[in-house]
């Protein structure tokens, strides 16, 4: 009688991958693109238009929850030469040099 040593695969299907978070992902997707179109035939507005008036109330707490929407890391190919990256790297020696005794407390 000879052992195999082999990692069998997994059965079943992948986990998150069932039929019904899939049906619940599609409904509230759906729900809330119609939700977008009654905003704007029934009540004039846009979601633009509420979120701009949201940030001028409390702009950390739209921050807050549209933060998982935002991007999390931007890379930017530039050249040696490009104004971008001056104006980058100019902020970036302006803010180094700003001392913690230099910042005003409001």
């Amino acid at each position: 009688m000879t052992i195999k040593n082999e990692i069998k695969k997994p059965r079943g299907r992948p986990r998150g991958s069932s039929g019904s978070t899939i049906r619940a992902i599609t409904v509230i997707t759906n729900e809330l693109a119609r939700s977008l179109d009654i905003l704007k035939t029934d009540h004039n507005t846009t979601l633009a238009e509420l979120l701009a008036i949201e940030f001028q109330e409390s702009p950390s707490r739209v921050l807050t929850a549209v933060s998982r929407y935002l991007p999390k890391e931007i890379n930017v190919a530039v050249g040696a030469s490009n104004p971008f990256l001056e104006a980058i790297q100019e902020i970036n020696t302006n803010i180094i040099d700003v001392t913690p005794s230099e910042v005003k407390k409001d």
